[in-house]
């Protein structure tokens, strides 16, 4: 029952941000957006 309402839950939430528009989850959705700024910082670091 939990678990059931935690991932209606959790389909309204990805619903509602149009930005993940594609199934993917949102631990990898953050760990990528985590890259991305590492790569970014790492990159000015470098100029």
């Amino acid at each position: 029952m939990v678990t059931r309402t935690h991932w209606s839950t959790r389909r309204d939430h990805e619903r509602h941000d149009r930005t993940s528009s594609r199934s993917v989850p949102a631990p990898l959705l953050l760990g990528v957006w985590i890259l991305l700024i590492a790569a970014v910082s790492i990159a000015l670091a470098l100029l």
